[in-house]
């Protein structure tokens, strides 16, 4: 089954139509022939590849690589182009999941020695510095000491003080005579 989703652009309002065909119903070479395709990917197309990859619009990447919007357009839409980010996402997710992988290895042997500091198999480790794995390890698990943290301002300005002062002291602050 191939779905086949028909987008219009009409000022800021998107227009979309959902289509589903059986594969035997569709292919790429029944498609509208467009006006103009690379036959192979020079280094402005790479360029033009390399922004997008990194999120930036065709308007952004067009005034980068010094063409119009119209061309990053085409040259983006090309199957050629199309693949190449289909290549590049696949290794960036295969690096993704290296690194994922590696971080998960590398934690079990950093739980290991916290563990160890912890337990004083660490020749060396205080108990100051046992206290402190041991609330990261505690932190690890989810498990935190309540952090709190209140600003207080004065709602007393210098003139209310000086006044409940004079007032505490005895002084006259304010005298009306009546007769």
């Amino acid at each position: 089954m191939c779905i086949i989703i028909y987008k219009a652009y009409f000022g800021d309002i998107i227009m979309e139509q959902l289509e589903i065909l059986p594969y035997e119903e569709f292919s790429l070479d029944e498609r509208e022939p467009r006006k103009w395709e690379p036959k192979k990917l020079n280094e402005r197309h790479h360029q033009i590849k390399r922004l997008a990859f990194l999120g930036y619009s065709y308007k952004e990447i067009a005034i980068l690589v010094g063409v119009t919007e119209v061309s990053v357009n085409q040259v983006m839409r090309s199957d050629l182009m199309q693949e190449a980010l289909r290549m590049m996402h696949v290794r960036d997710d295969a690096d993704t999941k290296s690194v994922m992988n590696k971080i998960a290895d590398e934690s079990s042997r950093n739980l290991q020695l916290l563990l160890d500091i912890r337990d004083n198999r660490v020749n060396g480790s205080t108990a100051k510095l046992r206290k402190e794995v041991a609330s990261d390890l505690l932190a690890i698990a989810g498990i935190s000491p309540i952090k709190k943290h209140q600003e207080v301002e004065p709602l007393l300005t210098s003139e209310d003080i000086k006044l409940m002062r004079a007032r505490l002291e005895g002084e006259v602050i304010e005298a009306e005579v009546v007769e």
